[in-house]
């Protein structure tokens, strides 16, 4: 990897999840903020739930999976620096999905015979 290819520091290489996962499977995306504990049993947050760690953003959408036939939820870490981009691309969204119902809304209109 070359210095102009190379992320700068602290930037991770790696693909987020929600980007990979095809825009059909993804229903009701929203960012969440949450304070979660640790895991470690000497830590603050393992002794009083109110001292948790956070808040982190995460951002969540569901899936209707017809095979096993009930909603799965998913949810993934955001990073800070990609807070902005994620909710550009959640407003993205809901514009073209508004946009789709629109659309069906009209077809089902013009099936009925309205």
């Amino acid at each position: 990897m070359t210095d102009d290819t190379r992320p700068p520091d602290g930037i991770s290489p790696r693909r987020y999840r929600y980007l990979t996962v095809p825009t059909d499977e993804r229903e009701r995306p929203h960012l969440v903020r949450e304070r979660v504990k640790c895991g470690k049993p000497t830590c603050r947050c393992a002794r009083d739930s109110a001292r948790r760690h956070g808040p982190y953003t995460y951002f969540r959408w569901e899936h209707w999976d017809t095979a096993s036939r009930r909603t799965l939820y998913y949810r993934e870490y955001v990073p800070r620096g990609e807070v902005v981009r994620v909710r550009r691309w959640i407003r993205r969204h809901r514009r073209e999905a508004a946009q789709n119902r629109g659309v069906l809304t009209e077809l089902r209109r013009l099936v009925a015979g309205r």
